[in-house]
């Protein structure tokens, strides 16, 4: 089983991305695709989204990540997360000044879960916002986050990989990312 995670400020195309992959194959391999923070869960149990995030719902991400990553594990596909626990983290680093418990946290769980992680679909802006009714139309707020999350991905060296174009452009570029750390591993 391989885990990879799609990563991106919100309105990037991530869902439509992670929709799509789901009913590939790559290397033979069936795609999972999970939503591990869904905007439905969000809505349905009253929690705060995005910028506005408070203490309680961030230590509530990270329990769902983990607990959606977990459970996905038995799984014999590759598994592709929409939202992981770097989102929380971001949320974090972007609402309180300095590094608080919170970012802490956050950094000691990505880094307790990198050896399972093979690699970051990072999805960057190219298109203004559509407005779903559910997120933040600000696009300040947008290009911090993505910002934020771009200096995690090269501060933190992490395996990575940038997708732009169109989405059957994207779609290429993750399969054939995702193909060359399947093919990393079996010589590993």
């Amino acid at each position: 089983m391989f885990n990879f995670l799609l990563m991106g400020a919100q309105g990037t195309g991530k869902s439509t991305l992670l929709d799509r992959l789901s009913s590939n194959k790559i290397n033979g391999i069936g795609v999972n695709s999970i939503k591990s923070i869904s905007r439905e869960y969000i809505a349905s149990n009253g929690l705060s989204t995005g910028y506005e995030t408070s203490y309680t719902d961030l230590f509530a991400y990270y329990a769902l990540f983990l607990s959606s990553f977990n459970k996905s594990q038995s799984s014999q596909k590759i598994n592709v997360f929409d939202r992981s626990i770097l989102d929380p983290l971001i949320f974090a680093r972007m609402k309180f000044a300095q590094k608080d418990y919170v970012c802490i946290l956050g950094e000691e769980i990505f880094c307790a879960l990198t050896k399972s992680i093979h690699g970051i679909i990072y999805v960057p802006i190219e298109f203004a916002i559509f407005d779903d009714g559910f997120r933040s139309l600000e696009s300040t707020k947008q290009q911090r986050f993505d910002k934020e999350l771009r200096g995690l991905i090269l501060d933190w060296k992490l395996n990575h990989v940038t997708v732009l174009g169109t989405v059957e452009q994207r779609l290429e570029i993750i399969e054939r990312f995702i193909e060359a750390q399947i093919t990393k591993q079996s010589h590993d």
